[in-house]
């Protein structure tokens, strides 16, 4: 298994150089409206409220939503495993969006404001349950009375379920193990973190979750 840290870092460098053209001016410009339709952001999530999101990547979401460019955040909070990532989105995003390497333990004792959301596009696909529970609970502590999720989870009914599995040799070698979730799991998971799911389908191989941190 890759050393995470680096080999994120090698995934952002290499997929930044592959881009060329438009494409990158698309994926490394703030202007690019397009980044905000392409995640299909969620209005009620995001204008006027305190965002925090894991697995920010190099900011094709907080470029939106910081700037303002179709919605419009109060403070953007963005985590990511990979410094390169976190530097490029530094240069890229608007100077309300605020980038630190995620450590858990430390945040938790350092990120003293309540958050109005929580949102993990991506990363939830590419780390074990374990974490992902880590994770959800760490939310739950962050977020003000009522706060909302907005998380994703691979599934793929000809992979092994329940297990860590590899979509492609291509994913494997660049982003590590894709972990699998069946809607049970999903539901099992976020009961014990106390959250109550408000809306869920199933999408191009992955789960789409809203919920509500409960009382």
């Amino acid at each position: 298994m890759i050393d995470y840290n680096i080999g994120w870092d090698n995934f952002w460098i290499k997929l930044i150089d592959s881009l060329k053209g438009e494409k990158k001016k698309e994926w490394l410009s703030i202007q690019n409206e397009n980044e905000v339709n392409y995640h299909s952001i969620d209005a009620n999530l995001i204008n006027d409220k305190i965002v925090v999101e894991v697995g920010c990547g190099i900011g094709r979401i907080a470029k939106g939503i910081a700037k303002g460019i179709a919605l419009k955040c109060k403070k953007y909070y963005g985590f990511d495993i990979s410094l390169f990532a976190i530097n490029k989105a530094k240069e890229i995003c608007p100077k309300n969006a605020i980038f630190n390497i995620i450590d858990i333990e430390k945040y938790k004792k350092t990120l003293k404001e309540k958050v109005d959301t929580f949102i993990s596009k991506e990363a939830f696909i590419h780390i074990g349950e374990q974490l992902i529970e880590e994770y959800l609970i760490f939310a739950n502590n962050i977020l003000k009375k009522n706060g909302k999720i907005w998380v994703n989870f691979y599934y793929n009914p000809n992979k092994n379920i329940g297990e860590a599995g590899i979509v492609s040799k291509k994913v494997i070698q660049t982003q590590g193990l894709v972990v699998i979730f069946t809607e049970k799991e999903i539901r099992d998971l976020l009961k014990r973190c106390n959250f109550v799911i408000t809306f869920l389908c199933y999408k191009n191989e992955r789960y789409i979750v809203k919920a509500k941190k409960l009382k």
